[in-house]
């Protein structure tokens, strides 16, 4: 009450003292100016704003571009900014980068260099080099060809094994055949592993018997053993006759035509209904521009008048996708079907002479409710058509499919609620920007109204996990999400009713982006690609629209509703592996399930930091409760899936019933280091001595919050308070100016470290 009472003073001294300004006809402005300190000290710049109104407060950082102890920048202020009286002014100063000396060993660039040209070159390296032989058509035999699961310029530890690829050129080269016979390129190929096809061609070019040309290939070319070569051999040419197009002529006509050529021409009547008595039918045997020897017999019909069964049309078989609750059939059996008579008068569909008279399915049983345009399976249409005692039967078959994936609703689907200039957080709906993705149906954003950052739960869906536990289809699933939003013109965030955020203090929104000027609901995509099931939209205003869109992408049978994921693992246990070999080869676990034991030296949370030789690593588990780990337990944890998140290493996917607990009471070793060395500790417990507190920097979307502090040798260290810690152990506990001595686990946040602060009993408050 008491500090209520003081703002409403101040505010009512600020009202007269802005009213007593307005009689003045000059103002001051009391703002302090900053000044170039480059080259300066510390002390220097402490001297420089002695009696400035403004708290300065120094940050070290290591540098070798600026001479330590020297100012390098204003931290989130230039040269001639004009500061508030009372505001804070953070200054970096320079500190020296200590220098290691790295035992490893660096793999060089030996490319066009021999076996023994590489051994030579490694004969004082303390590392082991296999050879492995491999065929290959694009380097010299003999030469390098890759490192094995190693690249140039790594560095390995002495004592590794590097194993290395030689290149072996197996192929065999096409020899020049000019003028050779069938049999002599047979023998020239005799002990070749390529098999050799003959075809003969006529030419009057090339004497006849020897050889033409390689098909496919030329002389000189080399090719892969087992190959199949094809070569052309010379024969006489042969003069033919050409079958000519008689259409609409009459015999007299056809015989005229061939009356030179060398062949025999017969005729036969046949009777027709669409030809005109007298006329060319068709060749028997052949078709226009075929090419017959001379004295070839070739037969043609001729059209003779004749009564014939109606002949019906349209009626090719159809694939239709299989129909879903809400998307009923739409196919008319009728549509652009007919038929006539023989002398081509149309009979009516659907009539007394042109009707269905059964539909069958595909085992022949006769469905008298037809077709079932909602079951897979092929159906048997038979139409009948007839006149007088002349009949025609024709069946018809409708295949009802699986519908493939598809964008069709949410290429249909706009947005047409106004968005601009609005703010989501204040209207329900407006512009915002991703800060962070975590994964397909959780997403961070910042309001570009209010700038508020907030995280938002996609509404209607529930898509795989990819957190604290793996699904088969979820990073995928969040990839996608990732691709569409990182390429997005603009993102609309879109509230449905005056509920906004669910139980965990999430807001609930329908997220649409804009693609080339055209809004797209991302919810909806993720149902309609079968990344993501509906959950809780069918009392929604897009509720329809999901229901159908998610019918139709289950009956694919694709993605999550049952096709295997071809980069999830699906195995329980996962590869065993030490957590040192582990953090050195990440990137080829990422996505896949590992066995890890260790010692576990300190709990965030339900969250846990395991260290084992040396080398430590957190595992996330979530919010469900883990009292089965306990500090200084030794435990063996199959099924753990490696994972980045901002740019740190660890490990998810944690289930009680795969943890084996080996010991209990183990020491856990902590070591003191100061702030230039929290890389090398990464993962394990670390402790630090009377350090500094300079600044402490809130949260914006929870109670969380980040301490800035530095040590006795001016390094900077990041103390991080996640909302479960905050939650006991507040921020104004941590005062600027004061000493705290403090421990805790180690770990990478992007390019920077920070110490988790695990608990109250982790910091002593000096």
């Amino acid at each position: 009450m008491k500090r209520f009472i003081a703002v409403i003073i101040t505010l009512m001294v600020g009202f007269l003292m802005v009213s007593c300004q307005e009689t003045s006809t000059t103002t001051v402005d009391d703002r302090i100016l900053l000044v170039d300190i480059s080259g300066k000290t510390e002390a220097q710049i402490q001297s420089i704003y002695e009696g400035k109104n403004i708290n300065l407060v120094f940050r070290y950082v290591q540098t070798n571009d600026v001479t330590p102890g020297l100012f390098i920048r204003y931290v989130n202020n230039e040269i001639g900014d004009l500061i508030q009286p009372g505001n804070n002014v953070r200054v970096e100063i320079a500190t020296q980068i200590p220098t290691t000396v790295d035992p490893r060993i660096t793999l060089v660039d030996v490319a066009g260099k021999t076996q023994a040209e590489i051994v030579s070159l490694y004969a004082s390296a303390n590392i082991t080099i296999t050879f492995t032989l491999v065929e290959t058509t694009t380097i010299a035999s003999g030469l390098f060809v890759r490192y094995v699961a190693n690249e140039v310029g790594a560095l390995v530890q002495p004592g590794t094994t590097i194993e290395i690829e030689i290149a072996v050129d197996s192929r065999i080269s096409l020899v020049d055949a000019t003028g050779k016979t069938q049999a002599e390129i047979v023998s020239l190929y005799a002990n070749k592993d390529i098999t050799i096809t003959f075809t003969l061609v006529e030419t009057n070019t090339i004497a006849s018997g020897l050889f033409i040309r390689y098909i496919d290939y030329e002389a000189g070319d080399f090719l892969q053993p087992g190959s199949n070569v094809t070569i052309e051999i010379a024969t006489p040419v042969i003069q033919r006759v050409t079958i000519l197009d008689v259409l609409d002529k009459t015999e007299a006509e056809i015989l005229t035509l061939y009356e030179n050529s060398n062949i025999t021409i017969t005729f036969v009547l046949v009777e027709s209904s669409t030809i005109t008595p007298g006329l060319f039918i068709r060749y028997v045997s052949y078709v226009p521009g075929d090419v017959v020897l001379p004295g070839t017999t070739v037969q043609i019909e001729i059209a003779k008048q004749a009564p014939a069964p109606p002949i019906v049309f349209g009626l090719e078989d159809v694939s239709l996708y299989v129909s879903v609750q809400g998307n009923p059939p739409t196919f008319d059996l009728w549509a652009g079907v007919s038929a006539i008579d023989y002398l081509g008068n149309p009979i009516t569909p659907n009539g007394n002479f042109f009707y269905i008279i059964q539909v069958r399915d595909s085992s022949g049983n006769v469905l008298p409710t037809g077709v079932n345009y909602y079951r897979l399976g092929t159906y048997i249409v038979t139409y009948v058509a007839q006149t007088g005692a002349l009949m025609t039967s024709v069946e018809r078959k409708i295949h009802i499919i699986v519908p493939q994936l598809s964008t069709k609703y949410t290429d249909e689907l706009r947005l047409t609620e106004s968005y601009v200039g609005k703010s989501f957080i204040d209207n329900g709906i407006g512009i915002v920007t991703v800060t962070t993705y975590t994964d397909a149906d959780t997403t961070n954003f910042r309001d570009s109204v209010t700038g508020t950052r907030f995280t938002v739960r996609y509404l209607g869906i529930d898509a795989p996990e990819a957190t604290s536990k793996y699904d088969p289809w979820g990073i995928k699933a969040g990839n996608f999400v990732r691709d569409l939003l990182a390429s997005a013109d603009q993102i609309i965030l879109q509230a449905e009713g005056p509920n906004r955020t669910d139980g965990n203090g999430r807001y609930l929104a329908w997220v649409w982006y804009v693609k080339n000027g055209v809004t797209r609901l991302l919810n909806l995509e993720l149902v309609e690609q079968a990344y993501a099931w509906v959950s809780g939209a069918g009392t929604t205003q897009y509720g329809t629209t999901f229901t159908v869109a998610a019918a139709e992408a289950q009956i694919t049978g694709q993605r999550i509703y049952g096709e295997i994921d071809p980069d999830y693992d699906y195995s329980t246990e996962g590869t065993p592996i030490e957590i040192g070999t582990l953090i050195q080869t990440f990137a080829q676990y990422i996505g896949k399930k590992v066995t890890v034991t260790g010692i576990i030296t300190s709990k965030v949370g339900n969250s846990v930091y395991v260290e084992s030789a040396g080398q430590g690593i957190f595992i996330y588990t979530g919010f469900s409760f883990t009292n089965e780990l306990q500090i200084g337990y030794e435990v063996t944890i199959q099924g753990l899936v490696a994972a980045e998140y901002f740019g740190s290493k660890q490990l998810s996917n944690y289930s009680y019933s795969n943890m084996q607990l080996l010991s209990t009471d183990n020491e856990v070793i902590i070591t003191t280091i100061t702030g230039n060395q929290m890389g090398s500790y990464v993962g394990r417990v670390v402790r630090f001595l009377n350090l500094r507190i300079t600044s402490i920097d809130p949260s914006p979307t929870n109670i969380a919050y980040t301490v800035y502090a530095v040590d006795a040798l001016g390094n900077s260290i990041n103390i991080r308070v996640d909302a479960y810690t905050a939650s006991f152990l507040p921020s104004h506990l941590f005062v600027v100016g004061n000493y705290i001595d403090i421990f805790g686990p180690v770990t990478q946040y992007y390019q920077t470290y920070q110490l988790m602060l695990p608990g109250s009993g982790n910091v002593t408050f000096k």
